[in-house]
């Protein structure tokens, strides 16, 4: 197909597994506040029932995404350990011609994402733990 006779383009939304509690996806639009404050909520309350958070990040919002990994990595004073994945997720387009004689037709594109999982790490031994004074970080 010739992009002249494209007519109109309409992105459908990823495919995602379902959502868990600690998943937390990343887009250009999303508030960056919020996120961050989501994220240590999750990892810094004593009950919480949740070791790691998973923050994903599709395409332009992969810098947004790791932006955010450590940014909570720094304001949890690096008590949190990092590891992330990459992939490439297929995305399917909806392509509507601009004559009325041809059908609607889809195509196939792929896009990089990125995975992030933000983990606790372990209690050290009560004996060992200094506590942080307001002024140390």
């Amino acid at each position: 197909m010739e992009k002249a006779s494209l007519g109109r383009i309409v992105k459908r939304a990823p495919q995602r597994p379902a959502t868990k509690a600690n998943d937390i996806y990343v887009t250009r639009k999303s508030s960056f506040r919020g996120q961050l404050a989501r994220a240590k909520k999750l990892l810094a309350s004593k009950e919480s029932r949740f070791d790691t958070v998973i923050i994903h990040g599709l395409g332009a919002a992969i810098g947004r995404a790791i932006e955010l990994a450590t940014a909570v990595e720094s304001s949890m004073h690096h008590q949190v350990t990092l590891d992330t994945t990459t992939s490439t997720v297929s995305l399917v387009d909806d392509l509507y011609p601009s004559d009325q004689e041809s059908m609607p037709s889809a195509q196939e594109r792929f896009n990089s994402a990125i995975h992030i999982t933000i983990r606790r790490k372990p209690a050290l031994a009560s004996s060992t733990v200094q506590p942080l004074s307001k002024g140390q970080a």
